[in-house]
């Protein structure tokens, strides 16, 4: 998205969510009519032995963290956002008035 300096633009009646919203940030220009949402990365149940399990989840969840604060922070991502992104394990949707802050053109061409 930014290597091909392209907008990103969420529709009216339309939910980015999750993965989504990594692609949102990444347009040059942003533009929304419709809902943002994100959350947490959490690792998925593992098998096998729990502490060997929780050990291996939790050094990718870390890695994970850390390419996706990595990715924003290239976008220019406001730091509100990662408050909002590490506030709970549950989908945070934002505001209105965040999507105001984060939607840097009033009309997608």
């Amino acid at each position: 998205m930014r290597e091909k300096e392209m907008e990103t633009w969420i529709s009216r009646n339309q939910t980015c969510a999750s993965a989504c919203a990594l692609i949102f940030f990444a347009g040059v220009e942003r533009f929304s009519e419709g809902k943002l949402i994100v959350h947490q990365y959490l690792p998925t149940a593992g098998q096998g032995d729990a502490m060997v399990t929780w050990d291996r989840a939790f050094i990718g969840v870390q890695s994970m963290v850390w390419q996706i604060v990595t990715l924003l922070n290239n976008f220019g991502t406001p730091p509100f956002v990662f408050e909002r992104i590490f506030f709970s394990p549950y989908d945070y949707e934002f505001t209105e008035a965040e999507m105001a802050e984060l939607t840097t053109i009033t009309s997608f061409r």
